[in-house]
């Protein structure tokens, strides 16, 4: 599709992706130039309103208290000075930009509102929320990392203490972003309900902390070839100090077993110490989907994303994964460990042989703990 059937493409959508047109036509010029759009209407609102509210107030507008959002706003503001296009003057402060890209993400109203609310254009308006999914991509590595040796310790006795499930430092699932059909190869993004999607895999500990994100993958490709794409998979054959031998993931029935991830026996099985083990193994595993659950419903544009530009969906999703751990740790990066799991790993091909047998210390380990589990019923 050349730049002149793009163009066309996006004047005959009547969706929020119409912004998608200022940025072709401003690509042809070399330089992004906001005042293609219309000038915003002049209503009587006072953006410095906006940055003088406080808590409740603030909360419930913008889902965090004051002080996490300045600390949002240190870190996105650090990271556009990195940021190396500089054809933009763009004046506006930091803070108010914040607002008005968490107010997208937040709320999920159409770029129109969003321009009516804060007094400026809707091509503004998208610039902002654009500028603020990038600059959160850009510091996803700091909010969402892989848990230390202690913090591991820490995760395991929790879950153990909760649930009663051994050995757990997270649980692993993946969910589908339904979103509108991308430009290129339409067909790779159908998913088993026939609708287009992207998925996101995620693991989290048991305080709903995602420790590891992996987005992007089409609809089509389903849990386990995600996985299997995935540098989290390379990076648990690989690294032995990732997770030791008495620690695991959980996930469902869609995962590889092996030693390092866990899945419950075949819902059918006969067996009944096996029915006991997958009673107990969902109560702690189900916590990941609880966690998508509170994602989607804290942003809804997750829940159906409008965009034919498949970069910004990335950047979107990764954003709300960001901006789901900033909440939680108001604002405190986590400390990662950098011998661990680089976010940026790298998915080497793994030997037949070693795979086939951390399965079977997969189906050792899982029996292990079943039987363990019915001396402690006993």
């Amino acid at each position: 599709m050349d730049r002149l059937q793009q163009i066309r493409f996006f004047m005959e959508d009547d969706d929020d992706d119409a912004m998608m047109l200022q940025i072709l036509l401003a690509e042809d010029r070399r330089v992004v130039n906001v005042k293609l759009q219309e000038p915003p209407l002049e209503l009587e609102i006072n953006v410095e309103g906006w940055r003088r509210l406080g808590d409740p107030t603030f909360r419930s507008h913008f889902r965090m208290d004051r002080p996490t959002f300045e600390k949002l706003v240190v870190a996105v503001g650090e990271q556009i000075e990195k940021d190396e296009d500089h054809e933009i003057s763009f004046k506006t402060p930091v803070d108010v930009s914040t607002m008005i890209g968490l107010w997208v993400l937040f709320n999920g109203d159409f770029f129109r509102s969003v321009s009516v609310k804060f007094n400026i254009s809707k091509g503004v308006a998208h610039y902002h929320y654009t500028r603020l999914i990038k600059a959160l991509h850009a510091v996803r590595g700091r909010y969402i990392a892989w848990p230390n040796a202690a913090e591991r310790d820490n995760i395991q006795n929790r879950f153990f203490r909760r649930y009663g499930y051994p050995g757990v430092v997270g649980a692993i699932d993946g969910t589908h972003i339904y979103t509108t059909a991308p430009l290129y190869q339409k067909q790779r993004y159908v998913n088993r309900h026939h609708t287009y999607s992207l998925l996101a895999q995620a693991v989290c500990d048991d305080k709903m902390l995602y420790r590891d994100v992996y987005a992007g993958e089409p609809g089509s490709v389903g849990d386990m070839r995600s996985f299997n794409r995935s540098p989290l998979k390379s990076s648990l054959f690989l690294r032995p100090n990732m997770i030791r031998e008495d620690d695991h993931l959980l996930g469902d029935a869609g995962f590889p077993l092996s030693e390092k991830l866990l899945t419950p026996y075949p819902h059918n099985s006969r067996d009944q110490n096996e029915r006991d083990h997958n009673t107990v193994f969902p109560s702690c595993r189900t916590i990941v989907e609880r966690s998508f659950a509170l994602l989607k419903n804290r942003f809804p544009r997750l829940q159906y994303f409008r965009s034919k530009n498949l970069q910004i969906a990335v950047w979107h999703i990764m954003a709300c994964f960001v901006l789901h751990n900033f909440i939680l740790l108001r604002g405190n990066p986590l400390a990662a460990d950098e011998e661990i799991i680089p976010w940026e790993g790298n998915n080497q091909a793994l030997d037949d042989e070693a795979i086939q047998r951390s399965r079977e210390l997969g189906s050792i380990k899982r029996e292990y703990i079943m039987n363990l589990l019915q001396q402690r019923a006993h």
